[in-house]
């Protein structure tokens, strides 16, 4: 990457998670051959992390109305994978303990960069790297933290519901909370009258009477 080209990738990246993590992304990436794509919007991921197929570059995508910090988390996430597969080969396990390995070191990195303020970073490394606890139960309390720093409401989930109670998820389905378990809740989806087991963490848009 040539030095116009750098202050290129910076300067587009700074759109999304500010100068010093662009410059510390570009830094980090120089010499890859890598295609970043912002995307809109997508229910199912945050990211995704493609390796190259037929020609093409390798490619780490991004849902583009993420605030700034959570998008950093979802990039180093991705490019966590790209280092895995470089150094361990391509049959691992996507989220195996060679990425999770990788991950760490890097989220470690980018708190010795001090990428993310005091009160952040104090959430992620008490999830990502001292209890090791790469879940979406560590991820929504660093979601969360992330939405108090930034004055955003913190979003009602369905842990915060008791038994018999009917909302809508973010993701569309309404369901009735039937029995409680360890990290989920049996529900009967309201849309279909199936059972499902539900994360406790998910998000909830309303409550049904």
């Amino acid at each position: 990457m040539c030095s116009k080209e750098s202050i290129s990738f910076i300067k587009n990246l700074t759109t999304y998670i500010g100068e010093d993590a662009a410059v510390y992304i570009e830094k980090f990436t120089r010499g890859l051959t890598l295609k970043i794509i912002v995307t809109k919007e997508r229910e199912s991921k945050f990211g995704d992390y493609l390796q190259s197929v037929n020609g093409k570059p390798q490619r780490i995508t991004v849902n583009g109305n993420l605030d700034k910090f959570s998008f950093l988390i979802t990039f180093l996430h991705e490019l966590a994978h790209l280092k895995a597969f470089e150094i361990y080969g391509k049959k691992i396990k996507a989220h195996g303990n060679e990425w999770k390995s990788e991950f760490i070191k890097i989220i470690i990195d980018s708190l010795n960069n001090e990428l993310f303020p005091a009160e952040i970073a104090y959430i992620i490394k008490e999830q990502y790297v001292n209890k090791k606890k790469i879940s979406y139960s560590s991820r929504i309390k660093i979601s969360d933290s992330i939405n108090k720093y930034l004055n955003i409401k913190i979003p009602k989930r369905l842990e915060d519901f008791p038994i018999n109670a009917s909302v809508e998820l973010i993701n569309g389905m309404k369901v009735k909370i039937i029995e409680q378990k360890r990290t989920r809740f049996l529900c009967r989806c309201l849309n279909d009258n199936k059972m499902y087991f539900v994360q406790k963490k998910i998000e909830v848009v309303k409550q049904h009477s």
